[in-house]
């Protein structure tokens, strides 16, 4: 591979901000606000070292997985993910709901999850008496589906990842 074309992989993993929609605020973020990139990639031949080393061909650059809410891009916080684990990753944090919301039609707590490892989107859960007992649903399903995916990963890290991310409390 070039180094332009290796340039170009760098751009659309790392630089390609993705707009999420914040539940919390009702508004929405650029998932890469506030996020740093180590000294030690500030020069380039030493990121393009580093994704030769990992198998980046078709994959995603993902600054999450290892360590959940991390704003640093390096060596050691980074993995490349096959597209399907990264949007895996993104659809936990972008939920129309809290995890157990409240539907006052039901008079009841809800889960749903987006089951992207069958393509299943909005999938129901359940009802529940709490938010906690609807959110634990939530949790427990997507570890489930995290396990699943770990099994289709060739790159032992991004899948022993995926097995403690969503680890039920």
């Amino acid at each position: 591979m070039t180094e332009f074309e290796l340039e170009q992989v760098a751009k659309r993993s790392e630089y390609k901000p993705r707009i999420h929609f914040d539940t919390e605020s009702g508004g929405y973020y650029a998932s890469y606000d506030g996020c740093t990139v180590c000294k030690e990639w500030h020069t380039f031949s030493n990121f393009k070292n580093w994704m030769i080393q990992n198998d980046y061909k078709g994959k995603d650059l993902d600054k999450d997985l290892l360590i959940a809410g991390n704003r640093v891009y390096s060596p050691e916080t980074c993995l490349m993910v096959e597209p399907k684990v990264n949007q895996f990753l993104i659809q936990s944090d972008i939920v129309r709901y809290p995890k157990g919301y409240y539907n006052p039609k039901n008079g009841c707590y809800e889960a749903r999850i987006n089951n992207t490892v069958i393509g299943k989107r909005n999938q129901h859960l359940g009802r529940f008496k709490t938010q906690e007992e609807a959110s634990n649903a939530w949790l427990e399903a997507k570890h489930k589906l995290a396990l699943q995916l770990a099994e289709t990963q060739t790159d032992v890290k991004v899948a022993n990842a995926l097995r403690v991310r969503f680890l039920p409390k």
